[in-house]
């Protein structure tokens, strides 16, 4: 009779991958030092998994899903907040309190992103840096492709709702963000300790939206309101944030 694999066995083998994984990368790591780790028997690796490959295969379709479920989260969210009620460029303006509402929606959503990074920090490291020659070396360029241009869509999206500056090009931006993300997650890949991640998202959320938001010159002016006297050059040079879309 076939012996059956332990589910605990399988977690402390993923576990011990993880951190030997994190040293040496897919290439160097190697099954007996993995099962030495956890203290089992290469027989037993081989009951779970065909070879590390697919061991690691299975991690990244885990960090995938908790990505997935991130971006599927926030388009939820933002659409059914704005089911309620579009954002309009005077929301934008004034920072009204719906717009400070979508504005804390957006740094929830990019915390629990960040969360996903340092939860599978391990991972990221072998996909940036640990995946040479193996069949998973394209696998995050492709994804962070597949994200710059959903969040070009989205920013070209809100330059045409009049709530984003027009003058940089939607790749640009989507590029920015995407790439912003991959360094932050290479960063968390070599920390010790978890930073602050809420500090983090509120610092990505002022970034973004103050670079977003489009001159005030471009807010148009009701009709039949007088102009008020030209502010001061403090106050011309003050931004306020504009939504946009994160990974």
């Amino acid at each position: 009779m076939a012996r059956r694999p332990a589910p605990l066995s399988r977690a402390a083998l993923i576990d011990a991958a993880r951190v030997e994984l994190g040293r040496r990368g897919l290439r160097g790591a190697r099954v007996e030092d993995i099962t030495a780790a956890c203290g089992l028997s290469k027989g037993a690796f081989y009951l779970h998994f065909p070879s590390k490959e697919s061991l690691f295969g299975a991690l990244v379709r885990r960090f995938e899903r908790a990505l997935d479920a991130c971006f599927k989260s926030r388009r939820t969210r933002t659409e059914a907040f704005l089911a309620e009620g579009p954002i309009t460029p005077r929301d934008v303006e004034q920072v009204s309190p719906r717009y400070k509402l979508l504005l804390e929606l957006e740094e929830g959503e990019d915390e629990r992103t960040l969360e996903v990074m340092w939860e599978y920090r391990d991972v990221v490291a072998v996909l940036i840096s640990g995946a040479q020659g193996t069949p998973f070396e394209g696998t995050l360029w492709k994804a962070v492709e597949r994200e710059a241009a959903r969040v070009a869509n989205e920013f070209r999206a809100q330059q045409a709702q009049g709530i984003c500056r027009t003058d940089v090009p939607p790749e640009v931006f989507g590029a920015m963000m995407v790439g912003t993300y991959l360094l932050l997650a290479h960063r968390l890949c070599r920390m010790r300790a978890k930073p602050d991640l809420r500090s983090w998202a509120r610092s990505l959320q002022a970034l973004a939206h103050q670079g977003s938001i489009p001159p005030p010159s471009t807010f148009s002016i009701p009709v039949g309101t007088k102009s008020k006297s030209a502010p001061s050059k403090a106050r011309r040079t003050q931004t306020r944030p504009s939504p946009r879309s994160s990974p």
